[in-house]
């Protein structure tokens, strides 16, 4: 998960959230983190009632998208605003062709039904047989025709979309522990978005990288259903000044050995689970532990950085590029671009490295070198922006025979584990 960045606010969370929090999972102390075995199976509170936390999660599936491919493999309901009735079928719906008109009244159309702007929702009888474009999805289908495409977003519950993330994020091979650890993870991250930026958008997560990869129905595993079944209502907190509260647990790849603080490279007050500075040398064997040197022209960087940031819009070339500062651990953290007109600009490293493509210079700890017309990227180390857990470094964990519970309070240091419902 290379997360963007989100806008920049305080850490804070408001009373209403402080009922996520119910019952602690009963955990060993991690002191020295020996390889004892412990249970994360939940213990609540007495006397505590379940949250009532909606947990249906609105996943943004495409956007802006010209045509869909819908089906539907089995009985359904098309249903508009307020749940208005528009058309159903007790005969399954053929791979269609969804569209919008390009004026300024989008219609929606799906097959032979036009539908208006929507948004539309197409309602299954039986869970898990609707497919859009080539994969498959539990829950329901909202789809809506907007000036600039399709919007799709997948309406399904928490438990069963983890379902169909974890493969997303993790390799088949990797360990149950490791499983059980990004099943956590996934389900707090997704919990604090959607009780974070929710009410403030029509979607609470996306299904790429830019949030968490979400591949639907076909990832559901036997590891990845085992894992989320095993942790289910598990999630993540930590003492906040407002109370226990839950936090955004970012995760990458490969951290290169170790972990970095989130204030470093996101709008972020730093927090103590996030703080950073936790020692990895569990990923040495990850594919990108350390990353051969990568050579961008000049031309590229410019360019890349017109496309992503409007205050670049003017700039033609790139003269220099300058480290600004690193982290104690070899990271990064500012990187002014300099023009041929001795103009400068400032950016976070991390969104310097997102815009020239995060599967291309694949972390912040790297050592920079110019040369005439290109920059070059060299004793590159970690894949991803280093924050939180580390998945490769968890996977060596669990080989060697840690928990769970110990990898999570490893990477997140003076987190709990939280049962937030059954």
């Amino acid at each position: 998960m290379n997360q963007p960045f989100a806008t920049d606010r305080r850490y804070t969370w408001q009373r209403a959230i402080t009922w996520l929090v119910l019952g602690s999972v009963v955990l060993p102390a991690a002191a020295g983190l020996s390889c004892r075995r412990e249970t994360i199976a939940p213990v609540e509170r007495p006397g505590k009632p379940l949250m009532p936390v909606d947990l249906n999660l609105r996943v943004r599936l495409a956007q802006g998208a010209a045509s869909l491919q819908l089906a539907v493999a089995g009985p359904y309901e098309i249903r508009g605003p307020q749940r208005k009735l528009l058309a159903q079928s007790a005969s399954p719906l053929q791979r269609c062709k969804v569209s919008v008109t390009s004026s300024s009244s989008p219609t929606l159309c799906i097959g032979r039904y036009e539908l208006g702007a929507g948004p539309v929702e197409i309602v299954p009888t039986e869970d898990g047989t609707i497919q859009l474009d080539d994969r498959r999805y539990r829950g329901r289908m909202q789809i809506e025709g907007r000036p600039d495409g399709l919007a799709a977003t997948n309406l399904v519950h928490i438990e069963s979309y983890l379902k169909g993330v974890l493969r997303g994020e993790l390799p088949r091979y990797f360990h149950r522990e490791t499983f059980h650890a990004q099943a956590i993870t996934a389900r707090t991250y997704a919990l604090y978005q959607k009780l974070k930026h929710g009410a403030k958008r029509d979607y609470d997560v996306l299904s790429t990288t830019a949030s968490q990869v979400y591949i639907g129905l076909d990832a559901e595993g036997h590891k990845a259903v085992e894992a989320v079944d095993y942790t289910r209502g598990i999630v993540l907190t930590w003492d906040s000044p407002h109370g226990r509260e839950i936090f955004s647990t970012y995760y990458s790849s490969t951290c290169g050995g170790m972990t970095q603080s989130v204030a470093n490279v996101k709008p972020e007050p730093e927090i103590p689970p996030l703080a950073g500075g936790v020692v990895c040398p569990y990923c040495r064997n990850a594919p990108h532990y350390q990353w051969d040197p990568l050579r961008l022209t000049k031309a590229f960087v410019a360019e890349q950085l017109r496309g992503r940031f409007g205050n670049f819009a003017g700039l033609k070339t790139v003269q220099q590029l300058v480290v600004l500062g690193y982290t104690p651990q070899g990271h990064a953290t500012r990187i002014k671009v300099v023009d041929a007109d001795g103009k400068s600009f400032e950016l976070r490293a991390e969104d310097f490295r997102l815009a020239m493509g995060g599967n291309r210079l694949k972390s912040t700890r790297f050592r920079l070198v110019e040369e005439r017309d290109a920059f070059v990227f060299q004793d590159g180390r970690g894949y991803g922006h280093g924050v939180g857990m580390c998945q490769f470094g968890a996977e060596g964990m669990a080989r060697q025979g840690f928990t769970a519970g110990q990898i999570l309070r490893h990477y997140y240091p003076s987190s709990h584990l939280t049962k937030a419902y059954r």
